[in-house]
């Protein structure tokens, strides 16, 4: 089997990251496979397994890349100096941004299967990486808390998780959204 440089690496592990979104948009987790996926990004089904052990870590990644990207708009959208105000409307502009990916919204049914077949410890380190993130962006924009920080976490998860449920809630959730951020957010910080 072929090895490859380090720039090699990233790229074909970059290559497959968009060609399982790609996938997963048009034919879902279920009928998309790593056959097709190699193919997309030039390598045989058997140098896959040097980037990812399973086809579900390659899509929980991809799940997590599609969002970190969306998550930047939080970082984008804070002035110098913030506050919390400015905090809610970066997240509401972030979920306003998840809502345009379409297969995202269909995770939840999917994500299910998926984290089902990953290695416990796989997913303790990524809820670790994911608080650490949240409190990297509280002590970063200097948002004092106001309530444990599990409670917060927790909080903003919710909402997030929120969003896959938009449509079983019907006309006007936007405005209910966006009142759930706002409130969270004026009871959650100083």
């Amino acid at each position: 089997m072929k090895s490859f440089s380090e720039q090699e690496r990233e790229i074909i592990r970059q290559k497959l990251l968009e060609s399982c979104e790609e996938c997963w948009s048009k034919y879902g987790y279920k009928k998309t496979n790593v056959r097709e996926l190699c193919d997309m990004s030039g390598i045989s089904t058997g140098a896959f397994y040097l980037f990812f052990p399973s086809k579900e870590q390659l899509f929980f990644e991809t799940a997590q890349h599609v969002g970190d990207r969306i998550g930047a708009i939080v970082y984008q959208e804070m002035p110098v100096n913030p506050t919390k105000y400015d905090f809610a409307a970066a997240l509401k502009k972030m979920y306003r941004e998840f809502e345009k990916v379409e297969w995202y919204l269909r995770l939840q049914d999917e994500m299910a299967l998926i984290v089902r077949k990953l290695p416990q410890d796989y997913m303790e380190n990524v809820s670790n990486r994911d608080k650490t993130d949240l409190y990297d962006l509280i002590e970063k924009y200097h948002l004092v808390p106001k309530a444990d920080m599990n409670t917060i976490i927790k909080t903003l998860t919710l909402l997030s998780l929120s969003i896959l449920h938009k449509k079983l809630v019907g006309e006007g959730v936007d405005t209910a959204f966006a009142f759930l951020i706002d409130t969270a957010v004026e009871n959650l910080f100083e």
